[in-house]
């Protein structure tokens, strides 16, 4: 298993996010997970440009071919939470983290 953590756990009440959620990743099988403009666009690079070449205040992001739990985990990620995931997995998530390198 690998781990992964950012420095500071952030988003601590998981009411609040619940209510607020502006971001639905599509992912393989048509399942959804949930997130916020604010908090990805500040993690990542990739989807700061996305929200911004489209100004909205509602977004849909598409991933067929990903797996529901590598987007919740990366989301988790970002989020500040610790994730362990397997070896398998922890390319794709770095893969949909850091999608340039």
């Amino acid at each position: 298993m690998t781990e992964f953590r950012l420095q500071n756990e952030l988003f601590r009440n998981e009411e609040v996010l619940e209510n607020y959620a502006n971001v639905f990743v599509h992912c393989e099988d048509n399942s959804i997970v949930e997130g916020h403009m604010l908090i990805l666009a500040q993690q990542s690079p990739f989807c700061h440009r996305f929200f911004q070449s489209r100004k909205m205040e509602v977004a849909d992001m598409i991933f067929p071919n990903i797996r529901q739990s590598v987007v919740r985990n990366a989301l988790r990620i970002m989020y500040g939470k610790v994730v362990n995931v397997s070896n398998s997995d922890s390319k794709r998530i770095c893969s949909f983290l850091y999608p340039n390198l």
